[in-house]
């Protein structure tokens, strides 16, 4: 890896040589591509919608927006779970550049461009990473189609931050692929910005999986460096690797500290079991999905989707893989080049070495990142589950993303090799037709198996209801979930055929052709969009609620998800309550507190509850822990199926009104009842009993007891000495009054005639602090989850504020690593001007 390649200088230069050459034409073409296949939703016509686009990424990306414009730091989040941090919430990736857009346009126009952008950054950087391989510009372009729009990239529209950081995997190779032949200070410094740049994109999945397949790509290469030179300077790109992740990972530390402590907190903080993070594995007739993108069904009915839309879409998001089936042609035909590659390596030059070299390392991050994928289904998984943090993941087909860029460049060198063949021989290449030949035999074969046996065919399929919508509904051949792929197979054996005898620009404008075809089409149909104007509304329920002019939080009894927006929003469903600014104690976040999971969920519950909340025992006459949390209303949809049982055993359902279990419907639409507590605790109150005690699973088995009185006890965990909490356990009188100052700072005003032991209902986190008549103020943990503070006798301003340690240490080593990539750059600057000064 360390020859002196015929490489162009990364500068202005090579830039305008390649413009004149024509080669930047296609990347322009690239980028510009899915504004033109989305051109509504560009304009603003139209906009995507579905389930975690209006459950998380539009209420939390509004939700930023909204506190900086009003004047404030986006640290702490107060609408969701009783409050939780916001700039610790890394899905909110608020110091991603994109992301950076929702202060320009409306949050959903925004949301929507940003989504369109991912795929221009995912096809202009597998451009640029192919051609640093010394591609042609024919293997680059149909690659990069074949990547922007695959069946990963597509369906996680509706997951943004998954989205982001696999449109970033070509750019993340591409960067240290640059490193490897230049091995400049400049090189570096971009190579750690990628890694930075993906790591704010928000979600730590797929950045693993990346850093899995480069360590994997400069192992390869560094063993075939050192069989050919014996030296162990072969393994040096390792560490320069490893050093580009440490800055890069420094660089990008102002979000990843506070994320890393928020996580900390979480369920999925807790070692995971082998089987919950296997769950989302690829299995059996999953691996179809590579030749029948909608073998599970879509998300709507189009005319490639024929079928009535499945309705279990999580199921085919973590699992879709899809990148045209003349790609996987070609992918096959590239694979099969290798050992010509490698002989002929010797004769053709240093370039022609590189290709061959990273053709294997290619393969080699294939074949690992499919395995990772597949997760419970090979005995593999079982490896990766004993490995430090990637084993603990959840859903290993996530893995499949990395696979997806190692399928599409290794089609670019299949194109390379009709290329070459054309261009050296006289015979016809047989490779790419038998490639074609076999997956349309693939494809004719399990439509003949649907067609004929279907599912009671198969015993894996007979007992799985997904595998029986594949076979028995969606692979019919009346379905154009089953006869699209059978013509793309068709026409992908004739073009190779074609491609096979000869490449020139009519059939390398047919092979784009059918890749644009197939991979456009796919794209242009699978999310659904809706009018921007549904997210502009202001709901009734909502309306209804900001006419209280008091501190309350609200609960939203959700069983279903599968809702259009103004349902949603009518049900302050999920998320819903965060655009709207009300204090809630549902929410979706992957990052949902521990304890709040123990105590509306249980300790048990290994996952967080993505925003359902069912049990209506909570309404009961004896149970405090809604009133403890500060709700004031519940918001229960209408129709629905829960059970109210407290007096008469009625239902809620089909318009009936909800008995009366002492919460009286105080508002109701075609959609959603209001429910008032008839008892609800204020934001803050004095307790007359006070107890210290050590255990926390103790304090849980107390609070959720029938008996137990919030708005009289306090159990304090640890910290309060028990003859303090004797002293404090009084009723004398005393009030207090709350007030928001901002989303991170709350001002209570206290009047007691005795010290007293004041409960707050807002969620305890490390960085919270209070001082009172300008003196520190110690938080005590209470009731669990809770915030309890020691109020002394007589008048007081007490003021509470969030200001995490954590943001301030990676802000520091942000700086810090910035300032040494900073001085790297100026330094090599400098050494330029000397040279220049005495040549």
């Amino acid at each position: 890896m360390n020859e002196k390649l015929a490489t162009r200088s990364w500068d202005i230069a090579a830039w305008r040589s390649e413009l004149r050459g024509g080669s930047l034409w296609p990347l322009l073409t690239l980028l510009l591509l899915p504004f033109g296949l989305f051109w509504a939703e560009t304009l603003g016509l139209r906009v995507f919608y579905h389930h975690d686009l209006q459950y998380y990424f539009f209420p939390y990306h509004k939700l930023v927006v909204d506190i900086t414009q009003s004047g404030h730091l986006p640290l702490w989040n107060p609408y969701a779970f009783s409050g939780i941090p916001l700039l610790g919430d890394g899905q909110t990736a608020m110091f991603y550049p994109p992301n950076w857009l929702f202060w320009l346009l409306s949050p959903i126009h925004a949301l929507t461009v940003v989504v369109l952008l991912h795929f221009s950054i995912a096809g202009g950087g597998m451009w640029l990473y192919l051609r640093r391989l010394r591609l042609s510009r024919l293997a680059a372009f149909v690659a990069a189609l074949a990547f922007m729009f695959n069946g990963f990239l597509v369906a996680r529209v509706v997951h943004l931050s998954i989205m982001a950081g696999a449109a970033l995997i070509p750019l993340i190779f591409w960067s240290i692929e640059l490193l490897l032949q230049q091995r400049t200070r400049r090189a570096f410094v971009l190579a750690a910005a990628m890694v930075c740049v993906q790591a704010l994109a928000g979600h730590p999945q797929v950045p693993i999986y990346t850093a899995v397949g480069l360590g994997l790509y400069i192992l390869t290469l560094a063993i075939l460096h050192w069989r050919r030179e014996r030296h162990w300077r072969a393994f040096t790109p390792l560490v320069y690797l490893a050093g580009v992740y440490v800055v890069g990972y420094a660089l990008a530390a102002i979000q990843l500290v506070p994320w890393i402590e928020f996580a900390s907190f979480s369920p999925r903080a807790a070692s995971a079991s082998y089987g919950f993070v296997t769950f989302q594995s690829l299995v059996k007739f999953d691996w179809l999905l590579f030749l029948f993108p909608y073998g599970y069904g879509g998300l709507r009915t189009t005319w490639l989707q024929s079928a009535p839309a499945w309705d279990l879409p999580v199921y085919m998001w973590e699992r879709l893989a899809y990148v045209g089936i003349l790609p996987l042609a070609l992918a096959i035909v590239g694979i099969a080049d290798l050992k010509r590659r490698r002989a002929a390596q010797d004769q053709r030059g240093d370039a022609s070495r590189l290709q061959a070299e990273r053709l294997l390392a290619l393969i080699v991050v294939l074949v690992v990142l499919v395995l990772i994928a597949a997760g419970s289904s090979t005995p593999f998984g079982r490896l990766v589950y004993l490995l430090p943090a990637i084993g603990k993941l959840r859903a290993y087909a996530r893995a499949i993303a990395v696979a997806c860029f190692a399928i599409t460049a290794l089609a670019a060198f299949g194109v390379e090799r009709l290329k070459q063949h054309s261009a050296t021989a006289r015979r016809l290449d047989c490779a790419p037709v038998v490639a074609a030949l076999l997956l349309m035999l693939v494809v004719d074969g399990m439509l003949i198996a649907a067609n004929t046996v279907g599912a009671p065919g198969f015993a894996s399929a007979a007992s799985n209801d997904m595998f029986k919508v594949m076979l028995d509904r969606s692979l019919q051949l009346d379905q154009a979930n089953a006869y699209v792929p059978l013509l793309l197979s068709i026409a992908s054996v004739l073009v190779l055929w074609w491609l096979s005898r000869g490449v020139n620009r009519v059939n390398s404008a047919a092979l784009v052709a059918i890749v644009a075809v197939d991979l456009l089409g796919f794209a242009a149909s699978f999310n659904p969009t809706i009018a921007p104007d549904s997210f502009a509304r202001v709901p009734g329920s909502v309306a209804f609620l900001r006419r209280d002019p008091k501190l309350f939080r609200t609960a939203s009894f959700i069983t279903n998800d599968r809702l259009t927006p103004a349902i949603a929003q009518e049900q302050l469903a999920i998320s819903w309550a965060l655009p709207y600014g009300v204090e809630d104690i549902n929410g979706f976040n992957s990052l949902q507190p521990r304890r709040y999971t123990d105590v509306l969920f249980g300790p048990e519950i290994e996952d967080v509850s993505y925003g359902f909340l069912r049990d209506t025992a909570l309404l009961q006459p004896d149970h405090h822990l809604l009133s403890m949390l500060n709700v004031k209303y519940v918001l229960v949809p209408r129709p629905s199926d829960l059970e109210i049982r407290p007096r008469h055993s009625d239902r809620i359902s089909n318009g009936e009104e909800p008995s009366n279990t002492g919460w009286r419907t105080v508002f109701q639409d075609q959609h959603v009842y209001v429910l008032q507590n008839p008892a609800p605790l204020d934001r803050a109150y004095f307790v007359s009993s006070v107890n210290t005690i050590g255990d926390a699973a103790t304090i849980l088995a107390v609070i959720k007891q029938p008996g137990f009185n919030p708005g009289q006890q306090a159990l304090v965990e640890g910290a309060l000495p028990e003859q303090q909490a004797q002293r404090l356990s009084t009723d004398g009188p005393a009030q207090v009054q709350v007030e928001r100052v901002s989303p991170n700072e709350l001002r209570l005003h206290t009047q007691a005639t005795t010290d007293r032991f004041l409960v707050l209902s807002e969620m305890w986190f490390p960085g919270w602090h209070a001082e009172i008549d300008g003196q520190a103020l110690p938080i005590y943990r209470t009731n669990y989850l809770l915030r309890g503070l020691v109020v002394p006798a007589g008048e007081h301003t007490i003021r509470m504020y969030y200001r995490p340690t954590s943001a301030l240490v990676g802000a520091g080593i942000t700086a810090l690593a910035m300032a040494g990539c900073g001085l790297a750059l100026t330094g090599m600057r400098r050494r330029r001007a000397k040279t220049i000064e005495y040549a």
